[in-house]
């Protein structure tokens, strides 16, 4: 479950719950650094794809690094945004997260891009040589279809349990809510839609009439 003020977000539990032979993570095989890109929406996404990502191939998770270089200059660190002892805690069954990169001399392989098709991970995997994996831009995304059932609800757990918004957000929200409410009801709309959260979507119907619209 997440919640934002009083509204709450409860997924279902056959959706979240791993299967019965689901096991606890296997002993890590090196360290993922994720460096997140675009707007919130966008970064969570990209964290929760990442997550999936560590769980596949056996590595610790690093705290996500937020965008910080898109034009609005936000210089939030995670912690700042969201509740990052709860993110660790509700990830322990299945992959293990840490704050910080152990010091060391470290070789870091950087890439920009995962692809996962077919039930393979497209990856250079670690080696002797690479102890870090560093994934410079999180937008790359998982596909929404052929992962195994257990990735899938593993998103699903990142994206509505582990993420939870920091306390001072969750209080401002409260207070918005409240505010919004005691006026009787109302409706939050977002127009910002542009062509690329298409593409992000992973949805293809009526695409084209869409783009149409939009151009």
């Amino acid at each position: 479950m997440t919640s934002f003020g009083n509204i709450h977000l409860t997924a279902t539990s056959s959706l979240v719950n791993p299967n019965p032979n689901y096991i606890s993570p296997l002993e890590s095989r090196g360290y993922l650094l994720v460096h997140t890109n675009g707007g919130l929406n966008q970064m969570r996404a990209g964290i929760c794809d990442m997550v999936a990502i560590a769980r596949i191939i056996n590595a610790t998770l690093v705290v996500p690094e937020l965008d910080k270089r898109s034009f609005w200059q936000d210089t939030s660190k995670f912690s700042d945004v969201f509740d990052e002892d709860h993110f660790i805690n509700a990830l322990s069954k299945d992959i293990r997260v840490i704050k910080k990169l152990p010091k060391g001399d470290h070789h870091i392989l950087e890439l920009l891009i995962f692809m996962y098709t077919k039930n393979v991970l497209c990856i250079i995997m670690f080696s002797s040589f690479t102890q870090v994996i560093r994934a410079a831009k999180s937008d790359s995304r998982l596909v929404n279809n052929g992962l195994p059932p257990d990735i899938q609800k593993l998103r699903c757990r990142a994206c509505y349990e582990a993420l939870r918004f920091s306390t001072k957000i969750r209080s401002m929200g409260q207070i918005l809510v409240d505010r919004m409410r005691s006026y009787g009801l109302y409706i939050a709309l977002h127009l910002r839609y542009e062509k690329d959260m298409l593409a992000f979507s992973g949805c293809n119907h009526g695409l084209y009439l869409l783009l149409k619209l939009l151009s």
